[in-house]
């Protein structure tokens, strides 16, 4: 009996044992906050009291823990109890406090938040009804999972980014932010991604700040948008030069680096070219045949004007070239009339170029144009005369491009498509609460083309020439007038210039024109 129940008893406890499901179909969908103590908005809430979230399923728990925020303070403490989590906190009599589940808490199947949770509650008589909204984005596209902070400088004299503020958030789905209860004085926001998981930003990670402090009053506040960038603030370092095979090198740099501002003398191995591909943090030299073993003094390298440390010697290879070149493809499938087709290989490539593309329409009729290297990795066709509107195919044959080893293309014949669209649509508006001079900026979605404009001195813009398309539309205000947007810095504390993004992409169909659109800088 003895033995049945101590059997009992361990078949229980690896059944309590939490972790990822197994089998059955992929679960998709995202967590959900069902219910929570106490109340939002409870007045004379217990300076003993618990918070308690309850999560439609089971919840990854250190994930979760790390996704709560509490304003102001820290949490002290969590309890699980299956699928509720019980928060302990060091509450203090008449005060607002705000307890926050950030978008980074998940379930056990990796699924996170869509938006934060906020349940605010008060430990005396009265609610602080101050609040703030606003976006994050990255790359001009709005962010999920960014860590919102928000100082409150009447109550804090450190330093922004080095200390934690009293109120903590972070951005949902389409990158929006919300701080309740919010005590009314001037803010200063600070935006990032937590790359590393210290808790704290960092000079190398994703960074955002507001042109300007916020105030906040007894009602809703909409902040600026805020734009994430990042920096390495010791600049661009060489990591790695190696020899690939007898006749090229590579080298590794810490960050992405225009090949073209790169001088590079190794001592007894003449350099003919260098090129990179889609990874810009790769670029490849081209040399004379190395000497297998033996090794070659790097004399020199530099990066526009700044000579890079490096005091490794390089050992030669005698290893030949085998891997073929490979078709990597089209700059852009979609073209207007007067755009050059653009062609991308994975090396420098060799070729007469007057014979090696057929391209054609409905039509048995082949276009007459200009070739031109853009660079050994990278080469164009201008049609004689415009394009027609339409779908395009051409042949291209492997053997006509071959590498400087003589390694024609992998595929022996390749067929490439691309399309001629019409450019008739337009968009106009005004941009309004501007300092300086506003500029616009477009991007098309399926085109991946970028338009810039610059608006007028009361602030209205007009892109024209523009195919059909979904865009992005956002805006910077050019104080200095250099016609680039400042992003500023955290360490030392510098503003950016402001910056405000259209809400919702814009869809454009052909011959439309889209008119008053408003843009406001908060």
């Amino acid at each position: 009996m003895r033995f049945l129940c101590l059997s009992i008893l361990c078949l229980c406890c690896a059944c309590a044992k939490v972790g990822p499901p197994q089998g059955g179909p992929v679960d998709n969908t995202p967590p959900q906050i069902l219910s929570y103590s106490p109340n939002i908005d409870q007045l004379n809430v217990s300076l003993e009291r618990y918070v308690e979230i309850v999560f439609s399923e089971p919840m990854d728990h250190r994930r979760t823990e790390e996704a709560i925020f509490v304003s102001p303070g820290d949490p002290l403490g969590f309890r699980w109890r299956g699928r509720s989590l019980l928060i302990e906190l060091g509450l203090r009599p008449e005060r607002t406090y705000v307890v926050t589940v950030g978008t980074g808490a998940r379930d056990l199947r990796n699924n996170a938040l869509e938006q934060s949770f906020s349940l605010a509650f008060a430990t005396g008589e009265r609610l602080d009804q101050g609040a703030l909204r606003g976006r994050v984005y990255q790359r001009q596209a709005p962010l999920r999972g960014a860590h919102i902070w928000a100082y409150d400088l009447s109550d804090f004299s450190g330093q922004i980014g080095r200390e934690k503020p009293a109120y903590q958030t972070q951005s949902g789905v389409d990158g929006q932010y919300e701080f309740l209860r919010l005590a009314p004085g001037r803010y200063q926001l600070l935006a990032f991604v937590d790359d590393n998981k210290d808790g704290l930003p960092n000079p190398e990670e994703w960074v955002g700040l507001p042109a300007r402090d916020v105030v906040v009053r007894d009602t809703l506040g909409l902040a600026g948008d805020l734009e994430l960038v990042r920096r390495v603030t010791g600049g661009v370092t060489l990591e790695r030069i190696q020899s690939l095979h007898s006749g090229a090198l590579l080298l590794l740099f810490s960050e992405p680096v225009n090949r073209n501002a790169i001088e590079l003398r190794i001592r007894d191995l003449p350099v003919e070219f260098l090129y990179a591909t889609d990874d810009a943090r790769k670029v490849y030299a081209v040399t004379a045949q190395q000497e297998a073993g033996k090794i070659y003094d790097v004399e020199r390298v530099v990066l526009e004007g700044r000579v890079l440390a490096w005091s490794e010697s390089l050992r030669g290879s005698g290893r030949r070239d085998t891997k073929p070149p490979e078709w990597i493809g089209l700059e852009s499938a979609t073209l207007m009339a007067n755009d050059p087709l653009q062609m991308r290989f994975s090396e420098a490539v060799r070729a007469d170029v007057q014979r090696i593309l057929w391209v054609e329409d409905d039509s048995t009729l082949a276009p007459q144009g200009a070739w031109r290297w853009l660079s050994p990795t990278h080469v164009e066709f201008t049609p004689n005369s415009p394009w027609k509107v339409g779908s395009w195919r051409g042949i291209l044959r492997g053997s006509d491009w071959t590498d400087r080893a003589g390694l024609a293309l992998a595929d022996s014949t390749l067929a490439i498509a691309f399309s001629v669209v019409e450019a008739r649509a337009s968009i106009a508006g005004r941009v309004v609460g501007v300092r300086g001079v506003a500029e616009v900026r477009l991007r098309g979605e399926q085109t991946g083309r970028n338009y810039a404009v610059r608006c007028s001195p009361e602030g209205d813009f007009v892109v024209d020439g523009l195919p059909a398309d979904t865009y992005q539309l956002w805006s910077f205000d050019d104080v200095n007038g250099d016609g680039k947007w400042d992003a500023g810095t955290l360490f030392p504390l510098v503003r950016p210039e402001a910056v405000t993004h259209y809400g919702t992409p814009i869809e454009l169909a052909d011959d439309e024109a889209i008119v008053d659109l408003r843009l406001e800088f908060r």
